[in-house]
């Protein structure tokens, strides 16, 4: 009995399971013959024994709008490249340079100027940028805050809401969203909370009372963390560039001090 599940396992694995048929899905952001060619898959190898990890990380090392690359098996003889494209989310400024990367801090490209439509982040001072790799910034308390308002945009699906990001002064942290409201967010404290809090009040998200889609001001969410407020002041610009302006607080449950 031993000797035969030993044949039929050796039949199975160096016999049966052979490629037949490679496909690539996903995202066509690059030639599939170049992603073939990278990873080194051919018609009869044996699908068993393949290896993955290896060559995941070179997609996504290799190819910059790779992200997130994942290689399926499908016995008995099919073999999948499935390609995920990283979306263009934000442009770093660096000198004279800017670079674009993805919501997970990927770098995709380097360009002289920001792309328009994109939003646009300042106050960085990069670590040696190199496309293809994850952004890093010198100071850690910088990049800890980039990560999350990236990672929590990217949650909310608000990427491609706001205009620019200023990370200068980790107490006095700005965002633009569609420029026409300044979100003041204060410090690093509950940045994540505050960031949701600010686009439900200018979405009408969860049935709260909203900043109407022609008004332009700042919304001050430095204390909503605490106070389960935010604040509101509308400018109107004129010809003149006179302003008028009033105060609102709306708290959690959408109401009006």
């Amino acid at each position: 009995l031993l000797a035969m599940a030993a044949v039929t396992a050796f039949v199975c694995v160096f016999l049966l399971f052979k490629v037949r048929t490679i496909e690539v899905t996903g995202d066509q952001v690059y030639d599939p013959s170049a992603i073939l060619e990278l990873c080194g898959y051919q018609e009869g190898d044996n699908l068993a024994l393949l290896t993955t990890g290896e060559q995941e990380a070179a997609l996504e090392e290799q190819l910059p709008y790779v992200e997130d690359a994942q290689i399926l098996r499908h016995f008995p003889s099919g073999l999948e490249i499935h390609i995920p494209a990283a979306q263009q989310s934000a442009c770093v400024q660096s000198g004279s340079q800017w670079f674009i990367i993805s919501g997970k801090g990927k770098i995709l490209e380097e360009a002289t100027q920001p792309l328009e439509g994109v939003m646009q982040i300042t106050g960085l001072t990069l670590k040696d940028p190199v496309v293809g790799s994850t952004l890093q910034v010198e100071d850690a308390s910088v990049q800890q805050a980039l990560e999350t308002i990236l990672s929590t945009l990217v949650d909310l699906g608000g990427v491609g809401e706001f205009t620019a990001l200023d990370l200068t002064d980790l107490y006095n942290i700005t965002m633009n969203y569609q420029d026409r409201i300044r979100f003041q967010l204060g410090s690093t404290v509950e940045l994540a909370y505050k960031i949701n809090y600010g686009l439900n009040l200018v979405t009408g998200r969860e049935n709260q009372e909203y900043i109407g889609s022609d008004e332009t001001g700042t919304l001050d969410l430095s204390l909503a963390g605490d106070t389960k407020q935010a604040y509101f002041t509308e400018e109107v610009l004129s010809s003149s560039s006179t302003s008028e302006s009033g105060d609102t607080g709306t708290d959690s449950s959408g109401g009006e001090d």
